[in-house]
């Protein structure tokens, strides 16, 4: 008995031929900076940053064949004159999903500049712009494919019968992305920062097939955080980022609290996802966040619980991140 689960991505197959493909998204969103925004690359009061993330989604309903998706990225700070910075990286993400492991490959190369523009004995002010320049990879193991056309009236399936042909499994498309970022530090207990994207700018073609278009939608995001000290031990985090590419919209909101235990921070958070769904804006996700600083090293860890009809799939539906950024 062949499963329901590979049968229906099988569907999914056939749809992305004429649909626009959509990005992959991480919910420890500011945990991947250089991911976020290539403004932010070189955004640290460090020479070196090295970051991974890890996310499993929906384990618990695809068992082995849920999405996988892996960001290591590298970048580097370079001190100028008059508190002036350049910024370069590396950001290599890999991406698998489902039975057929369709998978996104990503190799780019990240560069930014980091003017500052206002500095007094209180308060200093960065203006930052980047890009990102990059080669991505798409592929589909057909092999475990089952198409409508094998599957007759009374529920029989014969493999042997033919199912659509699509030539190739496997192709290459270059990939542009554009950012620009406001960090503002007022006092010792009070910064914020805003910025925004957009990625895929270049509009690549994303079809498997030989003939046709179909464009990758440039992906806009804008983000935002304060950091306030609410008192000598205690800090409030409030975040939020909004991103639209082509009809979908996502809105991340929430806020983290952290405690200085002296050698140690430790933070929890709560944030809340909400998509533009089938019957108007609906929120999809409660996200909780937990995370651990320790001198130069940092660990994030969160869960996406399900708010919407998706529950009703499995008790424990969502996705499980973990994050590691080091300092050098």
């Amino acid at each position: 008995m062949y499963s329901i689960k590979t049968i229906a991505f099988s569907f999914f197959l056939i749809s992305i031929q004429f649909a626009t493909a959509q990005d992959i998204h991480f919910s420890q969103f500011y945990n991947t900076p250089v991911s976020l925004n290539p403004a932010l690359v070189g955004s640290m009061d460090s020479d070196i940053r090295i970051n991974l993330n890890l996310r499993n989604q929906w384990s618990s309903i695809l068992r082995g064949d849920g999405y996988k998706t892996g960001n290591l990225t590298v970048d580097k700070k370079l001190n100028l004159k008059n508190g002036d910075a350049i910024g370069v990286g590396l950001n290599g993400i890999i991406d698998r999903a489902g039975a057929l492991s369709f998978g996104t490959t990503q190799g780019l190369v990240s560069f930014s500049y980091h003017k500052n523009i206002g500095r007094d004995s209180s308060s200093q002010h960065t203006i930052s712009i980047g890009t990102e320049l990059g080669v991505v990879q798409r592929r589909i193991d057909f092999t475990n494919a089952r198409w409508p056309s094998q599957h007759n009236s009374e529920g029989g399936f014969d493999p042997t019968n033919p199912g659509p042909f699509i030539n190739d499994n496997d192709f290459f498309h270059g990939d542009i992305n554009i950012g620009i970022n406001w960090s503002t530090i007022i006092s010792n207990t009070f910064s914020f920062s805003i910025g925004a994207a957009a990625h895929h700018i270049n509009k690549p073609n994303v079809t498997f097939q030989d003939s046709g278009t179909s464009s990758l939608n440039i992906r806009y995001a804008i983000h935002g955080q304060v950091d306030w000290g609410i008192s000598s031990k205690m800090h409030i985090t409030p975040r939020f980022r909004y991103q639209r590419q082509g009809p979908h919209n996502q809105l991340i909101t929430g806020v983290e609290v952290g405690r200085d235990l002296g050698k140690q921070i430790l933070s929890v958070g709560g944030y809340i996802r909400s998509n533009n769904g089938v019957s108007g804006v609906e929120a999809s996700a409660f996200i909780s966040t937990l995370s651990l600083k320790y001198d130069r090293l940092a660990l994030g860890l969160s869960y996406d619980l399900q708010t919407n009809d998706l529950r009703q799939a499995g008790t424990a539906v969502g996705a499980l991140e973990l994050t590691t950024t080091v300092l050098f």
